[in-house]
């Protein structure tokens, strides 16, 4: 292995082994960011994670150096690892060489309570829409069969729950995401079994994207959760309707949790910590706000760890 993969693996063995020592579940999501000549959000990136590019491949290079740093750091902790986060181009034109991948991590007999999901976006779950032209992915029969035996292959299925929310968030927001989240997968002729657990691999409201001027407001911030800054000048938190806006979302979120009325149990769900979707403040502490650190803290001592 060349000089910067085995320093990147040597930083995550290290981070792996402190999580394993205070006994915590650990849980992967790799994804891709394009900042090199590629400017393009991971949804749309078409590639094969088994193809060399600039001699690396997507499974060796990532998925391969996790779990080889897994390995030498908590083969026995209990790992959830994510195939990819958000990358639906790429999984939906190769299912089989997912599949692969799949056979290829399960055949390694250190990470012995290894479990294997997927995750995409809530909406756009095969990369619709992309802005270069590209055509949408239409799965012919066979790529179909392919695209459910990956999903039936595995052991989860994550989602960044951005969905849209009412002005009064509730459960049922959450409910009504997850419902339309499974639609996508039925309406390109898949199934999720109803007894496979969900994850919400990203979760959080950001609060809208300000433009100079303009004033946040709640039907902007519903509309588009996904939307938000890491700039505190533009902080929309500070807003009281905002802010209360904030609170009930995740006091709806919590009790969707505890609850579970879905068809689809969620056992895990992760917050974006960044910016504006982070209200721990990790990093930044202008976005924090200490009701909903207590409300998440209160809800994390009641769940019992895997």
């Amino acid at each position: 292995m060349d000089a910067v993969p085995l320093k990147k693996k040597e930083k995550l063995r290290r981070g792996f082994a402190r999580i394993e020592g205070h006994g915590i579940a650990i849980y992967v999501l790799p994804h891709i960011d394009a900042g090199g000549k590629v400017k393009q959000w991971r949804n749309w990136v078409n590639f094969d994670p088994l193809e060399p590019y600039s001699g690396y491949s997507y499974a060796d290079l990532l998925l391969g150096t996790i779990a080889d740093a897994l390995e030498e750091a908590a083969p026995n902790a209990h790992i959830e690892l994510a195939l990819s986060g958000e990358m639906g181009t790429s999984l939906f034109r190769y299912p089989e060489s997912y599949r692969k991948v799949v056979r290829q991590l399960r055949a390694r007999p250190q990470l012995t309570e290894l479990k294997l999901g997927i995750s995409l976006n809530h909406s756009g779950i095969a990369g619709r829409g992309n802005p270069t032209g590209a055509n949408d992915v239409l799965l012919s029969d066979a790529k179909r069969e392919q695209m459910q035996g990956l999903i039936n292959d595995c052991d989860f299925v994550g989602m960044s729950f951005y969905a849209p929310m009412s002005t009064s968030p509730t459960p049922a927001d959450f409910v009504r995401g997850i419902d339309r989240f499974m639609g996508e997968f039925k309406q390109c002729g898949l199934a999720v079994p109803t007894d496979k657990p969900m994850q919400f691999s990203e979760v959080g409201i950001g609060g809208g994207r300000l433009r100079r001027g303009e004033r946040p407001t709640v039907a902007k911030a519903v509309e588009s959760p996904w939307e938000g800054t890491a700039f505190p000048r533009t902080n929309p938190w500070r807003d009281d309707s905002l802010r209360d806006l904030r609170r009930q979302y995740y006091g709806a979120l919590l009790q969707f949790l505890t609850t579970q009325p879905a068809r689809y149990r969620v056992s895990a769900a992760f917050g974006w910590s960044m910016g504006s979707w982070d209200p721990i403040g990790f990093g930044q502490p202008e976005f924090a706000d200490s009701d909903i650190i207590a409300a998440i803290a209160k809800h994390n001592r009641a769940v019992q760890t895997p």
